[in-house]
């Protein structure tokens, strides 16, 4: 039984959710403590409980405490079983998180699987639906298993309401990522999507986007209306940088109070630092790669501008079930992480 303390690192959900792929993958039971300890409402929230009740559909786990306030968990996972899934976060919850919890050991199982997942698709805390299509997925796909999201309807804060379907063509294994380099730059690709607001919102997002971007490169702008599929109002704005062989990604979601420049602002500001560094994978992704760089074979490996504590926290998680798992080289401003 692997032991998890909750409060230990950044003490957030992640480390629920790392805990519960692997534990889905390797067939490992886990007991965890303290969830969600250094975040003001501790405890397992509604998005939590969906990734452990979809987590234990997959594998047919046996599950104690399982509740909304949640503090402790017990998963003692079965075999895994790739299938048709529906899944309602109830709330505006983070569709990616649970995306992220599932999609992995689904992709590991061989056999082809459909998840319709209900929720929010665009929330702050989390990387929107665009990032892991646009960004994530597009790298994890060269390792070998296709997984694809599709986004059916938007879901904004605090109404939620979004619809995604994820599809996911197992493999048996997962090959080495190999992003040592990056190659050639070849551009910025911006990506707006609003609804049921006045149009002149997303207009304000994608140039102020352009302007400080295209400066540096060629640059491309998507801008979407969702109006007619989406739960209240919202806005959201990926930006990605393409290289010959990365890609980097930076992405932002609008509030209440937020002027559409400084949201735009952020996110290039985000782009641009991890542009100009040197990295293989963004500030985000080197979170994200660390768990099927650990269930795939050895020789993977990134670079990054840094190495966030929710990323060093994800790799002391991945390593109580994997043992020593990576090598982790460099300072802050560029730092390569490879798989052993």
């Amino acid at each position: 039984m692997m032991e998890i303390d909750g409060a230990g690192g950044e003490g957030g959900g992640q480390m629920l959710r790392t805990a519960l792929s692997l534990s889905c993958a390797t067939q490992k039971p886990f007991s965890i403590v303290n969830i969600r300890a250094n975040r003001p409402k501790p405890g397992l929230a509604a998005q939590h409980l969906t990734a452990v009740g979809a987590a234990a559909r997959i594998c047919g786990a046996e599950v104690k405490g399982a509740a909304l306030g949640s503090k402790a968990l017990v998963f003692a996972p079965g075999k895994m079983m790739a299938g048709n899934y529906c899944l309602d976060i109830g709330t505006a919850g983070s569709v990616s998180l649970v995306v992220q919890t599932i999609a992995l050991p689904l992709s590991l199982t061989g056999k082809r699987s459909q998840i319709y997942i209900k929720g929010g698709t665009d929330v702050k805390w989390s990387p929107p639906v665009d990032y892991l299509r646009r960004i994530f997925l597009k790298q994890f796909s060269k390792s070998g298993p296709k997984v694809c999201v599709e986004t059916l309807r938007r879901g904004y804060y605090p109404k939620g309401g979004g619809e995604v379907r994820l599809t996911v063509e197992g493999s048996d294994s997962i090959n080495p990522l190999v992003l040592s380099e990056r190659g050639n730059f070849i551009g910025f690709d911006i990506f707006v999507a609003s609804a049921n607001l006045p149009e002149h919102v997303g207009e304000r997002v994608s140039e102020e986007c352009r302007r400080i971007l295209s400066p540096h490169g060629q640059t491309r702008v998507v801008v979407e209306d969702w109006s007619a599929k989406a739960t209240g109002p919202g806005v959201s704005v990926l930006c990605r940088a393409t290289f010959e062989k990365a890609i980097l990604g930076a992405a932002g979601v609008g509030e209440k109070g937020l002027k559409s420049e400084d949201l735009a602002k952020g996110v290039c500001d985000a782009l641009i630092a991890d542009w100009r560094s040197g990295a293989t994978v963004d500030v985000w992704g080197a979170d994200q790669f660390l768990l099927p760089m650990a269930l795939g074979k050895p020789g993977a490996d990134f670079i990054a501008r840094e190495m966030t504590e929710h990323a060093r926290t994800n790799i002391e998680v991945i390593e109580t079930f994997m043992g020593k798992s990576f090598e982790v080289t460099g300072e802050k401003g560029l730092i390569k992480v490879k798989r052993t």
